[in-house]
């Protein structure tokens, strides 16, 4: 996943709204931008911000994300969906039609279905466990 944000932060004018975008040096450079929105939770985001960059010197503020977030086209996120599948030469369906892309922590509950397969057996029980996306 690394190589893949690498390239696609060595290429940003590519996936950015315009030629001027990501010129200058910010804290907040194309590869920490496309990490942090990718490692997001389910927190607020000063709480995001703060988890991800715990130095106070290298900590941007929620208005600082939203600028540089603003200057990254959607194409930017397909890009690397599609470079990530196209990694695994060997793909892996859940149910033989969900590419599984994320399992998380979220801190929401999910509804649970005690005849699935994809139900793992925590300290505190059996829970579900997936976060699915459908890549089309």
């Amino acid at each position: 996943m690394d190589s893949i944000i690498n390239k696609i932060a060595a290429n940003i004018h590519d996936f950015s709204v315009s030629d001027q975008s990501f010129t200058r040096c910010r804290k907040l450079n194309p590869t920490d931008l496309i990490k942090l929105i990718l490692n997001m939770g389910a927190g607020s985001l000063n709480s995001e911000i703060f988890h991800a960059f715990p130095n106070v010197n290298s900590r941007m503020t929620a208005s600082a994300f939203e600028q540089q977030k603003a200057k990254l086209k959607p194409e930017c996120f397909k890009e690397i969906m599609l470079e990530l599948s196209r990694a695994n030469d060997a793909l892996q369906l859940l149910d033989n039609k969900y590419l599984v892309v994320a399992i998380d922590g979220s801190d929401f509950d999910q509804p649970f279905n005690p005849k699935s397969e994809n139900i793992f057996q925590g300290k505190d029980g059996p829970r579900w466990g997936l976060e699915c996306a459908i890549l089309e």
